[in-house]
């Protein structure tokens, strides 16, 4: 899709997809998105499932569906539970409900390593959350952090916004703790979103992001943030907090990483009032928050101003996961007054992109003809045997390879584009196949500069009223296409070709080219001598011609003249004497001391020497005295 737009796109379905069902999960692994549980309908009967269904994410245009054969003791059926990645071979999943609503707080792990999948039910210690569904579960930094929920021991229930950790590695494994993270927390809560980002005022700490969700009374569109480093509900750096478009629950929303700042995409869901439980509607819309800005980007209620493609139809419950690799986002069945069974991908690679990004180029233009060394600017390179740099308009494409200089910048040579016609088109980096960047920088191909067309202009092509020789003469030079349009770039000073002979001796004098980087050049040249000089600027493209073309009105003859003149003065100087010492008073020049015991006082406006009369008896003569104005 363009630059800023997100697509559905439905894949045709093989092999053996998962029944219509809600409230499962869908957890990547490695290259497979694994499904399990959820409720769905058997001879008329709503059932929970504890089957385990795989999608092939290498597939394809097709969406290659695997029923998985699983071994040994497994978790009891159930949905509303959370599930994650472990690791690059397991599955963990903790709570749910089951049959009779009954609910639960056991955690599983899957080994999907092995052709038959094995399950093992994992023993766990420490402050244990009591059995609950309807909660949200996030792995960061090899722990489990629950939030919320609806549950309880026995048949007691009740919504919670309590914080859970389970820690996955180290010597503290598989032990729960309850935190008591500081500052005011959201209100006890279920089906609410938790997405794990990071905030442009705070790059290096990541949140979880609490959104929307219900309880007894109400739906929920307010957004929170816990600091996983410091344990505390932290407050926007916003005056007013940003909100979810609606009061809204069961949807989906996922954080993903994106230079510079984190995306959060959200989909679907019930959509109510902040007041009554009974006033709600499936949804089917789309937004995405820019977490620099903290801003919404659809401008409409569905997101159809961002998204394009046929849309899933209105749902909640659905299941979802990101496919980092291929940039989108998977969503699987859901619940609308009926089971879906339905798989559709929002791909957002042209908005959330690689984890690197390309800023600038230097320079930004350069002719059809190709082969213009380019600098590109980015953030966050790294080494890599393959890097590409596309070149497109839309309709026409060109790709080259690039090399890596440092993490923030490549170099590259821009392509031929002699078939294409000139004009801007957008540069995107592709490192390692991961993706093209999204963010929008623009190269402009030009037709090649036309000699004839460029204009000279200036005091160094002057044959009269220039500055004496011996100092710097200066003329400069505007690029022009063969359309006659000035050049807005530079990028060429080696192909002019100036010269400057003096015309008395045949002498040639050196001439600087200067790129001033905006389609002009300025040239350069000192002359050494009084008289005429000939001035003339050739152009060169050696991928065109082995002639030098000249530009328009070349060559020109600048003359110059001596620039010391002897000045004429009134009245007699002093003479010249070693000893004597000249300082200022002022605005005229005192001279005094060595042989004679006079003052002479020089005036620069009239040029004139003067002796004033001076009252007084004068001091012995002398040298190397000193004199200083009071």
């Amino acid at each position: 899709p363009p630059i800023g737009i997100a697509e559905w796109i439905a894949p045709p379905i093989n092999g053996n997809a998962p029944t219509a069902r809600c409230g499962h999960s869908l957890t990547i692994i490695g290259r497979r998105a694994i499904v399990f549980g959820g409720l769905g309908e058997v001879q008329a009967q709503a059932t929970q499932f504890n089957d385990v269904y795989s999608l092939d994410l290498d597939g394809g245009d097709n969406a290659q569906w695997n029923l998985l054969p699983v071994s040994g003791a497994a978790p009891e059926p159930r949905w509303k539970h959370i599930a994650g990645c472990l690791d690059e071979n397991t599955l963990i999943i903790f709570g749910g409900i089951g049959k009779k609503s009954k609910r639960y707080n056991d955690v599983w792990t899957l080994d999907v390593s092995q052709e038959n999948l094995t399950w093992t039910e994992v023993s766990t210690s420490g402050t244990i959350p009591c059995p609950r569904g309807h909660h949200s579960g996030s792995i960061f930094d090899g722990k489990l952090v629950i939030f919320g929920g609806y549950g309880g021991h026995g048949q007691r229930r009740a919504f919670y916004n309590d914080v859970h950790i389970l820690e996955l590695t180290g010597e503290q494994a598989m032990v729960w703790s309850k935190p008591e993270p500081e500052g005011p927390a959201p209100k006890p809560r279920g089906d609410h979103s938790a997405s794990l980002v990071s905030l442009a005022s705070t790059p290096d700490s990541r949140f979880l992001l609490i959104m929307g969700g219900r309880d007894h009374g109400s739906f929920f569109s307010d957004m929170h943030l816990l600091d996983l480093t410091k344990m505390t509900w932290t407050p926007f750096p916003t005056s007013t907090p940003p909100t979810a478009p609606n009061c809204l629950c069961n949807h989906m929303a996922i954080g993903i990483q994106a230079v510079p700042f984190y995306k959060l995409f959200l989909f679907g869901g019930q959509a109510g009032s902040a007041s009554s439980r009974t006033d709600w509607r499936y949804i089917n819309s789309v937004n995405c928050m820019d977490l620099g800005r903290l801003e919404w980007m659809a401008t409409d209620s569905s997101g159809s101003s961002f998204v394009q493609g046929n849309f899933p139809s209105n749902r909640e419950d659905c299941a979802c996961a990101y496919d980092r690799r291929n940039n989108r986002i998977l969503v699987h069945g859901g619940w609308a007054d009926k089971w879906l069974g339905d798989l559709y991908y929002l791909d957002v690679s042209s908005i959330v992109g690689p984890p690197y990004a390309c800023y600038s180029l230097e320079p930004s233009e350069g002719p059809l003809t190709g082969q213009t060394p380019i600098r590109i600017t980015g953030e966050d390179f790294s080494p890599a045997t393959s890097i590409k740099v596309q070149f497109s308009d839309g309709k026409n494409t060109e790709i080259v390879d690039a090399k890596y200089v440092s993490k923030t910048q490549l170099t590259c040579n821009s392509p031929d584009w002699t078939k294409y016609p000139p004009g801007e088109v957008y540069v995107r980096v592709n490192l390692r196949g991961e993706g093209w960047t999204v963010h929008i920088v623009k190269w402009a191909y030009f037709v090649n500069t036309k000699p004839g067309k460029c204009v000279a202009y200036g005091p160094g092509l002057f044959e009269t009223d220039n500055a004496g020789w011996g100092f710097p003469a200066v003329f400069k030079v505007q690029a022009k296409d063969t359309g006659g349009r000035n050049r807005t770039s530079g990028g060429e000073a080696a192909c002019w070709r100036p010269r400057v002979v003096y015309v008395e001796t045949g002498e040639e004098i050196a001439c600087r080219v200067e790129d001033c980087k905006d389609g002009t050049y300025d040239f350069v040249y000192v002359p050494h001598h009084p008289g005429s000089y000939t001035v003339s600027v050739g152009y060169l493209d050696p991928l065109i011609s082995s002639d030098v073309v000249y530009i328009r009105g070349s060559p020109w003859t600048a003359c110059f003249e001596d620039p010391w003149n002897k000045a004429k003065f009134q009245g007699d100087a002093p003479p010249a004497d070693p000893g004597l010492l000249a300082f200022t008073l002022l605005k005229k020049v005192m001279l005094y001391g060595g042989a004679a015991d006079e003052l002479v006082c020089f005036d620069p406006d009239s040029l004139a020497w003067d002796r004033p009369q001076v009252e007084g008896t004068a001091p012995a003569r002398r040298q190397l005295q000193t004199m200083t104005p009071l």
